[in-house]
């Protein structure tokens, strides 16, 4: 049998050019339908320094979190606080997955699809990039830290997942953990937001019945988790602010855990994750934090579960929608995928 090397070579060209342009072809096609349909999300407008229903002396707020795009978990969650109808939702951080491209604007989608009622955010450390960029973030939610009021309470609201070289004053109050995990850095504010955190309580403070601040990582750890948090410098950071100023409450995330401790005599309320490995012990289920802010002046927690929901992967969607529009190798690919393959489809042609 006689073997025709220009018929298989024309062959093979043919089938592999053929292949690389639709690859190139989906790609770009891809690129485009993510563009049309996430180009013109709206960013969310926090209500930074604005006071609104001045009024009201009893709401309900809803806090929740730590999801990083898994939304099998968040998008119940979602649907559950808006069938308990609170007056407003807060994020505590831990949005995103891969904080770069369209995610910020498919997690802006998300958001609004499941979420009925008005809601704002702060960043969490899993909503920076690896390098310390927070862009992604930026567009989409605004501002990294900012106050604003609700009838008779202060909210402010902070970031405190800034990475910094401690200082031989910081390095004595660490515990052991720390240098144990080999980490040379401290997670907290930086100076700029301390000074300013203390300006806005020194302003309003004493405006408003009670104050909240609302952060990602905690001031303090129950036991059970502390070596998650060995590094964290907020508490230290905050001890001479709540010297100072009236703090009623402080709420946070990042542990993945329901419960409440103490910092100095403030109630510190744990938001339970709505997408992230739980850490709880006891309670494993998934869900989030709702505070009711009483007439009398009191705030009572309830945390609520959604029992039997299961995390899923995502990967796939996630790759469609965050790496392909926000990640210029698959730019590279497809253009190359179109040149290689119409050069293989020419070359085939030739060797008719």
């Amino acid at each position: 049998m006689k073997i025709n090397v220009k018929t298989i070579l024309r062959r093979s060209a043919t089938i592999i050019g053929a292949i690389l342009l639709t690859l190139a072809l989906a790609i770009f096609a891809t690129i485009a339908y993510l563009y049309c349909r996430f180009g013109n999300v709206r960013a969310v407008t926090p209500p930074a320094s604005q006071h609104l229903a001045a009024d009201r002396t009893d709401f309900t707020v809803a806090f929740f979190g730590d999801f990083a795009m898994q939304r099998d978990i968040f998008a119940p969650v979602l649907k559950q606080i808006n069938k308990d109808r609170p007056d407003f939702a807060i994020s505590v951080g831990d949005m995103f997955r891969t904080p770069r491209g369209g995610e910020g604007a498919y997690l802006i989608e998300m958001l609004r699809e499941n979420l009925k009622i008005p809601f704002c955010a702060i960043p969490g450390n899993h909503d920076y990039a690896r390098n310390g960029d927070l862009s992604a973030y930026m567009s989409a939610f605004g501002v990294r830290y900012y106050y604003f009021s609700y009838g008779d309470t202060l909210f402010v609201m902070l970031d405190d997942n800034i990475r910094s070289a401690p200082t031989p004053e910081i390095l004595q109050s660490l515990p052991p953990e720390y240098w144990t995990m080999k980490r040379r850095e401290v997670v907290g504010m930086d100076d700029a937001q301390i000074a300013w955190l203390d300006g806005i309580l020194t302003k309003f403070g004493k405006d408003f019945r009670r104050c909240v601040l609302v952060m990602h990582q905690p001031p303090v750890t129950p036991e059970v988790l502390k070596e998650y948090t060995p590094e964290v410098i907020v508490g230290r950071q905050l001890e001479p602010i709540v010297a100072r100023h009236k703090i009623d409450a402080i709420v946070s995330g990042h542990l993945h855990l329901s419960g409440k401790s103490d910092f100095k005599g403030i109630p510190v309320y744990h938001v339970p994750s709505c997408g992230q490995t739980m850490r709880d012990k006891v309670n494993r289920n998934f869900g989030y934090l709702s505070l009711h802010f009483a007439a009398s002046g009191a705030i009572e927690p309830t945390p609520h579960y959604l029992p039997k929901l299961e995390r899923g992967r995502n990967y796939f969607l996630n790759e469609l929608v965050v790496e392909i529009p926000g990640n210029f190798r698959y730019y590279y690919f497809a253009w190359g995928f179109l040149v290689v393959g119409l050069g293989l489809l020419a070359t085939a042609r030739k060797l008719k």
